[in-house]
């Protein structure tokens, strides 16, 4: 059932590509920018405040191939960044914009069909791999948020080679809280 919805989620992608919807107050409101993002699934978005855009980076193409390219929206157009260093190819990740350190956190995914546990950060011009002295366990399809109230980025659940359960992380501590059965889409076929 998550792979058919994950089709049409590509298929619409496919044919709205040079579209792109702009939330204001209660309303969705329909953007065409000039320039866009190729049409993609399973990649990671999130609002850089320190720089005022949004941060698109990697997923899959419309033929499985996973990507690493990192885009960005102003407002009203999109544009490619050719950062001096990437995170690899990847899909199925999670990012989130950090607050208390300006900017934003990638974490995990799917790395050449592997599940990955690394940690990057971009600063608006570059990415930098990060790596912290305690770090979850390898996951993909998990969430992330900043926590303002706290301070943190938080990482909750995902499916991972290491088990069957899920896990919450803050900082850099972990707790098991209980059994998880979800099913992965399938996999991106080769990395890009």
């Amino acid at each position: 059932m998550l792979q058919k919805r994950a089709r049409k989620v590509s298929l619409l992608l496919v044919l709205l590509a040079a579209e792109a919807g702009a939330q204001t107050a209660a309303n969705w409101t329909r953007q065409i920018p000039q320039a866009f993002p190729p049409p993609r699934d399973f990649h990671a978005l999130a609002y850089d405040s320190a720089h005022g855009q949004v941060v698109l980076f990697g997923g899959t193409t419309p033929g499985g191939s996973a990507t690493n390219d990192t885009w960005v929206w102003d407002g009203a157009n999109w544009t490619q960044k050719s950062p001096q260093t990437s995170p690899p190819a990847r899909a199925y990740h999670a990012m989130a914009y950090d607050s208390a350190h300006g900017q934003v956190v990638l974490f995990g995914g799917a790395v050449n069909n592997a599940d990955a546990n690394d940690t990057w950060v971009w600063d608006g011009a570059n990415w930098t791999q990060k790596s912290p002295q305690t770090s979850p366990p390898v996951r993909s399809l998990h969430g992330m948020a900043y926590d303002s109230a706290h301070g943190q980025v938080v990482l909750f659940g995902g499916s991972g080679v290491s088990g069957n359960a899920t896990s919450m992380t803050r900082g850099c501590g972990t707790a098991r809280i209980g059994p998880r059965n979800r099913r992965k889409p399938a996999r991106p076929l080769e990395a890009a």
